[in-house]
């Protein structure tokens, strides 16, 4: 009847991040407003455990938590980010990590490396179509009859720098980018 049932006052505080926790999400805050230096331990980075957004603060940054008696201290407000993390059922994001669909496809192929390895390889193809093709119209153009040992060898020639070319495979480092997995 009073209104009092449940009531719950607010508190604000505003300190100064230490021991930072990134894997419990949790970390102390030295207050810096008020009457009294007190350190309160165990803040946690967002409201509750889950899918969401966690703000990682940077040692010694400054932040605001809210707290009451009927719940944890959490941070409400940050002045400097460490790194920021967004968990939504299949999809993660850090400044380290970008995660699609958990991952299982690996890393995002890197366009730019890749397409020069492909026009590299088309380039040579086609090299090898063009030198294969004056061969063959070449050996047409011979009347009919014995081709010599020595005329073999003539149409042949060009293809010796080919026949020492070796292609290196291509390495996964060179066209995966590991920071974007899907």
């Amino acid at each position: 009847m009073t209104g009092t049932y449940n009531l719950d006052q607010l508190y604000l505080v505003t300190g100064t991040c230490t021991n930072i926790d990134e894997a419990a999400g949790t970390c102390d805050v030295e207050a810096i407003s008020g009457n009294a230096t007190t350190t309160i331990s165990g803040v946690k980075f967002q409201a509750a455990i889950g899918d969401g957004v966690d703000y990682i603060p940077v040692d010694g940054s400054v932040v605001k938590v809210l707290f009451s008696k009927y719940t944890t201290p959490f941070i409400v407000q940050y002045s400097d980010v460490d790194k920021m993390i967004i968990a939504a059922n299949e999809y993660a994001f850090d400044c380290d990590d970008i995660v699609f669909n958990k991952g299982t496809n690996d890393g995002l192929v890197k366009v730019v490396p890749l397409k020069t390895k492909l026009n590299n390889l088309e380039s040579d193809l086609n090299n090898l179509k063009t030198l294969l093709s004056t061969m063959i119209a070449a050996m047409q153009a011979v009347p009919s009859g014995n081709v010599t040992h020595a005329e073999l060898i003539a149409y042949f020639t060009p293809l010796l720098p080919y026949t020492a070319q070796v292609l290196i495979p291509t390495q996964r480092t060179e066209i995966e980018d590991t920071k974007f997995k899907h």
